[in-house]
C-alpha cells in the first residue's frame, strides 16, 4: 500500500511555468507612447489649445516591483521627430513655439516606491495662434543608470489652434 502512494505521488507535477526574471533588467517607458506608431493612421490634431491646458509627459518604471530610489527622468523637445511625423503622414502641422508653453523642469521624477513620474507642460492658449495645428515631441534622454526602452521612449501631441 505504502508502494502505491509512492508511485501515485510522483505522477502529480505541477505544470505551471515558473517565472525567472534573472537577466532581465528595468527599463523607463513613456506608457502612451505614440511614434513611431504600430498603426498607417496619423494621431489627429483633435486636442483645441483652447481646451486642454495641460500635457502630461508620464515616466514609467516598467519593472516588477517598484524604483528601489528616486529615479529623474530627462525628456526633451525632439524636433527633429516632429518632421519626422508630419512627412511619414503627410501634414503641415507647425512645431509648436517654445513660448506658447511652459515646463516647470525636464525632469519627471519617479518616487521611490512608486512606478510613475509625471511631468506637467502647461500651455498658454492666449500665444497660440487660433488657424494652425500643432504638433509638439518629446523624448526620454536620460533616466540615470536605468536603460530607456527604444520603443516606448517618446510621445508626439498634436494640437488645433482653435
Amino acid at each position: 500500500m505504502l508502494g502505491m502512494a509512492f508511485l501515485l505521488s510522483s505522477c502529480l507535477k505541477s505544470n505551471e511555468p515558473i517565472l525567472d526574471y534573472r537577466g532581465i533588467n528595468p527599463a523607463v517607458i513613456i506608457p502612451n507612447s505614440n511614434f513611431p506608431s504600430m498603426t498607417v493612421f496619423p494621431t489627429r490634431a483633435i486636442d483645441s489649445v483652447f481646451g486642454v491646458t495641460t500635457l502630461n509627459l508620464t515616466a514609467k518604471y516598467a519593472f516588477q516591483v517598484p524604483a528601489p530610489r528616486d529615479i529623474s527622468v530627462t525628456f526633451t523637445r525632439d524636433d527633429a521627430l516632429m518632421a519626422t511625423y508630419n512627412q511619414t503622414f503627410g501634414n503641415t502641422y507647425l512645431p509648436l513655439p517654445a513660448d506658447c508653453y511652459v515646463m516647470p523642469t525636464s525632469q519627471a521624477v519617479i518616487k521611490a516606491g512608486l512606478q510613475v513620474g509625471v511631468l506637467p507642460v502647461t500651455l498658454i492658449p492666449s500665444k497660440i495662434s487660433g488657424n494652425s495645428n500643432y504638433v509638439i515631441a518629446f523624448t526620454v534622454t536620460n533616466a540615470e543608470d536605468v536603460n530607456i526602452a527604444n520603443n516606448f521612449k517618446s510621445i508626439v501631441y498634436t494640437l488645433k489652434g482653435k
